[in-house]
């Protein structure tokens, strides 16, 4: 089977992005979602082939034809989410988030991620820098909020998860978490930082 296939398509990796890509793409048009397709083939998956190498971020779907035939803007949001690059059928700004905002992993297990999906996407997409680039998506997150006129309660609340911890009193945990975020720098300095115009270059 494998030689015929070669004899056609000269590879199963090329017979299986010609042939399956465009199933993917007519199921992302249906509006499935990335990781329910990633769990329905999954376990046919091998290695090396067209849709391990979309599990692993390694190629990402085009859809620019569709969009052209497309009015429905829900639908169109949707194809341009996924045409990004992909872990494990979820789009890298969705990792991102998940990174943002402290996901753990009692989290990610109740998502269905296994440890395995977690350690590798910390691996692939994060080259194994995680913390060090939460923290710099934390605080671009927090400047751009600022700018925008969100309160530090607000982001540390709603972005960042702790609203289980606020105290509302003394707000030492407030300012404890957004000194670690910005050292040496108080919330004002912050603020002033977050309206400057290159202000991404000090991190």
């Amino acid at each position: 089977m494998q030689r015929r296939i070669s004899e056609i398509w000269g590879s199963f990796y090329q017979a299986q992005e010609e042939l399956f890509s465009p199933v993917m793409k007519r199921l992302f048009f249906f509006m499935y979602d990335g990781n329910d397709i990633y769990n329905a083939f999954k376990l046919s998956s091998v290695a090396n082939s067209y849709f391990s190498a979309w599990i692993l971020g390694k190629v990402t779907l085009d859809f620019s034809e569709g969009y052209k035939k497309l009015s429905d803007q829900k639908k169109l949001a949707h194809l341009k989410t996924f045409a990004e690059r992909c872990f494990f059928g979820v789009p890298v700004s969705q990792w991102n988030e998940w990174a943002i905002r402290g996901m753990s992993e009692t989290d990610f297990k109740a998502l269905g991620f296994t440890k395995h999906v977690h350690q590798t996407v910390r691996e692939l997409l994060f080259e194994g820098k995680y913390a060090e680039i939460q923290i710099k998506l934390r605080k671009v997150r927090t400047l751009e909020r600022l700018t925008k006129g969100w309160s530090f309660e607000r982001i540390y609340m709603e972005d960042f998860q702790r609203a289980y911890n606020f105290d509302r009193q003394s707000g030492f945990r407030l300012r404890e978490f957004f000194s670690k975020l910005f050292p040496g720098l108080n919330f004002e300095e912050i603020i002033y930082l977050a309206y400057m115009q290159d202000k991404y270059k000090v991190f």
